[in-house]
């Protein structure tokens, strides 16, 4: 079943056996890539009536025969050049396709699915987003949905990018709109992966035949190589040959690079600029391609009233009244967010998609925000794109918007909402690098005031403050390695007298760090202020060695900061042990962390134990630790 179709349906029954499908999708990518990692549509985009039907009333079959109570997620493989499919998996319970579809649709599934096992049936379960249609009334999408994984591979630089039948995605992004380039086109720049378009991945030095070894090739950029395939006049039916992904999406990605081609070639009229916004092209990307700022970009969209209106999503597309507003942007059609003119009004900005190194932290500290601020009187506005959230929960704030966290997108929602003021601090780096955006918006940041964060996030600002306590002992301004090069930086680290204990903020969204050897534990030495004084837990100092070919790691257990003294007796332990000189002058700092984050760096000495110690083989694969290291 390799290369067919895949399709999900997520379907509800009660003990009565009243049975409903809430919402189906279809994957992007063929049988063969776990839907976890595969780009995902709701609802399916490629089935004919036929097919939809066929496979809706398979599904309602089999949770009726299992007898199950609540939500079940059945997966389906399509041959797509017959009517033949084959059940991949039942799921009888909630699972990450609940969750999307319950974000995609305002179902809420595992509420409902609560209810019905309280005894409640379908027809008694009111439909929380209308108010007037029942649990047993199913949802219909007027708008499309795209969810695009958030793989760590810009964490995990020399991993083996390719996907399979095992999950490598930590998070995920969704994004609604009316048409389905316009949602692709959203999703992409809610990956905060420094991606905002089909050409931010280039394989333009590729000649014809690695780009199409490269289509051969199943990973997260394979959409980015299909468009280049396309820009190269290559057909939809041989794309279709080797990837297997449904002509109908190709063609949707031959749109968009004819439209990159239209805003390349043509001068930029206010007709281009609406259907460029319509399928969703950000300012940005506009102006580079058009040779224009994208302030000039944002000036003819105002000067021609081009801008985003926000629609409701309802469940029952549009033929009921929502009571909860839910709501996603579009261009070019009319605005349905409610105006409010409340006393107070707060903007609360999510944290985007799970990344390494992020729980559900983010996510809690959002919504007991949001509940706090509702508590005082205020209403409450979330801007967030993870369907994995409670923060993206349709009845947490007063009003839900499920858009990009970029600014373009955020300043569209304050011209609208025009809030009092924002929270940045509950949405991790997401929300932090946003908060000049606001500012320049007119909007008051609440809580901790910007130029805090600012001096907590620049290492020049923190380091002024840290200058006005005599008891810190920083490394001088001079020799700051500026250029993220590992010579460099050792080169740099030849001036130095001492090396002061440091404990450096590595922020987990953005590190560079540069060591042979990284070391786990806890740091020995403290600093007290009452007494003015380190005090350590020194034991007797001793060397372990750990030999990986011709290089060679040592420790020292107890020495918690290091010295030309100590550099000197590791010389001469060195030359006792392997019956040699060490080569250079200052060998210690081979395995000393140097941890470099824009353009400053901070040194730690930790004491670790011989199992402990990892080799790295090369610079890149450092960036393949987690958190732990």
């Amino acid at each position: 079943i390799a290369g067919w179709k895949e399709v999900e349906y997520e379907v509800m029954r009660d003990a009565n056996g009243n049975c409903i499908t809430v919402c189906n999708m279809e994957n992007i990518d063929p049988v063969g890539v776990h839907t976890g990692d595969s780009i995902v549509v709701a609802p399916s985009q490629t089935l004919g009536d036929k097919e939809y039907q066929m496979l809706r009333s398979s599904a309602l079959n089999i949770i009726n025969e299992l007898k199950i109570t609540g939500g079940c997620n059945v997966q389906y493989a399509l041959n797509p050049d017959s009517f033949e499919y084959c059940v991949i998996e039942v799921n009888p319970r909630v699972s990450r396709s609940s969750a999307l579809a319950s974000k995609a649709t305002g179902y809420p599934i595992a509420k409902v699915t609560a209810k019905i096992a309280l005894g409640y049936t379908l027809d008694e379960i009111k439909n929380a987003i209308t108010q007037k249609t029942y649990a047993s009334f199913e949802p219909m999408l007027d708008y499309c949905v795209v969810k695009i994984p958030r793989l760590p591979f810009d964490k995990f630089l020399t991993a083996k990018r390719t996907l399979s039948t095992q999950m490598k995605a930590t998070g995920e992004v969704m994004s609604i709109c009316d048409n389905f380039e316009g949602a692709l086109m959203k999703a992409i720049r809610s990956l905060e992966q420094h991606v905002d378009s089909l050409m931010s991945y280039d394989f333009t030095g590729l000649s014809d035949e690695e780009l199409e070894a490269q289509l051969h090739v199943v990973d997260d950029r394979r959409i980015w190589v299909i468009a280049e395939a396309l820009r190269r006049g290559v057909s939809y039916d041989h794309i279709y040959e080797i990837t297997k992904i449904d002509r109908w999406f190709i063609d949707k990605l031959a749109i968009l690079v004819e439209m990159e081609q239209r805003l390349k070639s043509e001068e930029l009229t206010v007709d281009l600029l609406k259907e460029a916004k319509r399928i969703e092209f950000p300012d940005n990307v506009i102006a580079e391609l058009t040779g224009k700022t994208e302030e000039e970009i944002k000036q003819m969209r105002y000067a021609n009233g081009i801008v985003a209106a926000y629609k409701m999503v309802d469940t029952c597309a549009a033929e009921f009244a929502a009571e909860t507003p839910y709501y996603y942007s579009v261009y070019g059609s009319e605005n349905e967010a409610a105006e409010t003119t409340p006393q107070k009004k707060v903007l609360v900005l999510g944290s985007g998609p799970i990344r390494i190194g992020q729980g559900i932290e983010f996510d809690f500290c959002s919504v007991h925000c949001t509940w706090a601020f509702a508590k005082e009187g205020w209403e409450t506005v979330i801007i967030n794109n993870n369907p994995e959230t409670v923060s993206t929960d349709f009845d947490i704030a007063d009003k839900l918007y499920f858009e990009p966290l970029t600014a373009e997108d955020v300043e569209s929602i304050v011209n609208i909402e025009k809030p009092d003021g924002a929270v940045v601090q509950f949405g991790g780096q997401t929300a932090i690098k946003l908060t000049e955006a606001l500012m320049k918006m007119g909007v008051p940041i609440l809580g901790t005031k910007a130029e805090d964060v600012d001096a907590a996030e620049d290492r020049e600002l923190f380091d002024e403050i840290l200058e006005k306590y005599p008891f810190i002992n920083l490394i001088d301004n001079d020799i700051y390695d500026k250029t993220n090069n590992i010579s460099s930086a050792m080169a740099a680290l030849e001036h130095i007298d001492q090396c002061y204990l440091c404990e450096a903020d590595l922020y987990i969204s953005n590190p560079a760090i540069i060591t042979k050897y990284q070391y786990c534990s806890n740091i020995l030495g403290s600093y007290s202020l009452e007494t003015d004084d380190w005090s350590f837990k020194l034991d007797n100092g001793h060397i372990t060695d750990y030999q990986k070919g011709n290089t060679y790691c040592f420790n020292y257990y107890g020495i918690s900061y290091w010295t030309k003294e100590d550099s000197a007796r590791l010389r001469e332990d060195f030359a006792q042990v392997y019956n040699e000189e060490p080569e250079g002058n200052d060998y210690f700092w081979e395995f000393i962390p140097l941890v470099l984050r824009k353009e400053r760096y901070a040194v730690e000495v930790r004491p670790c134990e011989k199992s402990d110690i990892m080799e790295i083989d090369n610079f890149y694969e450092l960036v393949q630790l987690d958190s732990s290291y």
